[in-house]
């Protein structure tokens, strides 16, 4: 994580290209995301599911509380798979909530399940520790046993003081409810990326099983496999923990082994479709795998919107190779409007990295394009860029040239209230 520097003038670089808005405000040498933390005011930041970051994700958290004071985070973490962070002493707590009370699971399990004994109701209260996950996976577990005998044999194995034990054995447990087929799709979906459409799904499944509208229907049916409530025909796992429990390499070392080939074989599925973009996002921490599955991709939007992405986070490297990958692409296609948005986006990374120059040539490129093809939004977007240059190398006078003519060409567009600030500001 880079050290807060004296940089001397922020910029902005204002992405090109297939409906790219306005940019954001980098500094050199620094990740975006901590500078907007750093400027934050009192703000308290909650991230769900925490135990999914991995560690340089922590440091991010870490860095951002010690660059601004009034920054607070919230990191939900389901207390059996509580990650292995060490943070400096002193500058967290830990908070473990408390859970319902006997009488509001009772209630819950008997709405779950109004079948079930006294006895049994009873056990699974007791089991449960006042957490519904485990209230609800009990219930579920035994109410797909054909006897109580056999719902008592199951809560028997359980033991009463050891949470991750029991989760465990309870995850076990919903997974041979399936069938041999359902859980074959289970595990695989495990390690795609966590929020899937049906093209995904069909993707990362493709051939295995054979029958996969029955394996899925069972999933479905069994709640397994959920939709999200936005209505964007999204799936996914039906709780974290059910989905760590498949990841797990203990669990299925084979899928563990193997899953840089399935994400290969589905970006195979998907590479000229907008899905594609999801696969990309998701292996964006696996610089090789990424780069190979980029090289793979054939829709331009996709591409272009996974640098913008990139670039965003603050990950420069990837943000230049995607876009670099894009111009290749665009130029074996003969696609102008794919270049020129490749090479001002290149010129964006070349700027905020200091190599105004280099960012100048890209510029350059990308503009005699836009204006050949008459696209005046990009012309006027690339030509604030261009000022925005001449500005870092003190050059004024050009800088409100480039501004002026980009915003008699933005009328209409957000680049002409982006140009007029600029121009307003310029002493």
């Amino acid at each position: 994580m880079p050290n807060k520097v004296p940089t001397g003038v922020s910029y902005s670089g204002a992405a090109l290209g297939f409906g790219a808005g306005g940019g954001e405000t980098w500094k050199p040498k620094e990740s975006w995301i901590l500078e907007f933390m750093e400027k934050s005011k009192e703000k308290i930041i909650f991230v769900e599911n925490a135990h999914e970051l991995n560690k340089k994700e922590f440091e991010t958290i870490f860095a951002a509380t010690c660059r601004n004071e009034r920054l607070r985070f919230i990191l939900e973490i389901a207390t059996p798979y509580v990650p292995d962070v060490e943070l400096r002493a002193g500058s967290y707590e830990i908070v473990e909530l408390e859970g319902l009370s006997n009488k509001d699971i009772e209630k819950m399990v008997r709405r779950e399940c109004s079948n079930f004994s006294d006895a049994i109701v009873k056990r699974i209260v007791f089991l449960s520790q006042g957490y519904p996950y485990m209230a609800r996976s009990l219930a579920y577990v035994c109410d797909r046993k054909n006897t109580e005998e056999e719902m008592f044999g199951f809560l028997r194995t359980l033991r009463d003081d050891d949470m991750k034990y029991n989760l465990d054995k309870i995850h076990k447990e919903i997974l041979n409810t399936l069938n041999e087929d359902s859980q074959v799709v289970i595990k695989r979906l495990a390690i795609a990326p966590p929020f899937l459409t049906l093209r995904l799904i069909e993707a990362f499944c493709k051939g295995i099983p054979d029958n996969l509208d029955h394996a899925l229907s069972d999933l479905f049916d069994r709640r397994l496999l959920v939709k999200e409530g936005d209505g964007k025909g999204f799936y996914q796992i039906y709780h974290p923990l059910f989905m760590e429990y498949l990841k797990s390499e203990k669990k299925q070392p084979t899928a563990s082994e193997h899953w840089k080939e399935y994400y290969h074989k589905a970006i195979e599925e998907v590479k000229a479709e907008p899905d594609s973009i999801y696969i990309l996002l998701e292996v964006l921490n696996e610089p090789d795998l990424f780069k190979k599955l980029v090289k793979k991709t054939e829709n331009f939007v996709v591409i272009n919107s996974t640098a913008s992405q990139a670039h965003t986070w603050g990950d420069l490297e990837h943000a230049i190779f995607t876009w670099k990958t894009l111009l290749e692409k665009a130029e074996e296609k003969k696609d102008k409007e794919g270049k020129a948005i490749a090479l001002g986006n290149i010129g964006i990374v070349h700027q905020i990295k200091g190599g105004l120059d280099k960012a100048l040539e890209y510029y350059e490129k990308a503009l005699k394009i836009f204006k050949d093809m008459g696209d005046r939004i990009e012309t006027a977007r690339t030509l604030m860029n261009i000022g925005d240059v001449f500005v870092l190398k003190r050059d004024k006078e050009r800088a409100l040239d480039y501004y002026r003519k980009a915003k008699s060409l933005a009328k209409g567009s957000s680049v002409f209230e982006a140009v007029s600030k600029r121009i307003h500001s310029s002493p």
